[in-house]
């Protein structure tokens, strides 16, 4: 295991290393995609963006995600098995519209971190 804190990358194969999680830690780690190979936990204030290229991520070009089950992605805020999102270049779009900005990063966030949660149906042309 490698864990990075800001430029510094720090291997377990030569020194201890301890994480400990919280929660929500816990349960974002637990509904990763089978592939997933990073996890970041940063402020909430973070730029998406920053963090990706922290990461060393390339954005989402084009990607349509189909619930599994019945969701509450925030405080009042539902959405049904069957739904589609839509991710293009990194901006997240539902029935066709534009998540508002000041949302963007709480939708991308919350189908990043439980891809366990979709079914990947976008298709392959």
């Amino acid at each position: 295991m490698k864990v990075k804190i800001k430029d510094t990358i720090y291997d377990s194969n030569l020194e201890p290393i301890m994480l400990i999680m919280d929660e929500i830690d816990k349960e974002n780690i637990s509904n990763m995609g089978d592939t997933a190979t990073k996890y970041c936990s940063y402020p909430d204030n973070t730029d998406i963006i920053e963090i990706k290229k922290f990461m060393k991520i390339n954005m989402i070009q084009s990607r349509v995600y189909r619930l599994k089950q019945d969701v509450e992605i925030g405080k009042d805020m539902p959405l049904k098995k069957g739904q589609e999102l839509v991710i293009v270049t990194d901006v997240v779009y539902c029935n066709g519209n534009m998540i508002p900005p000041l949302m963007q990063d709480l939708f991308y966030r919350f189908i990043i971190n439980n891809q366990t949660l979709f079914d990947d149906v976008t298709k392959q042309w």
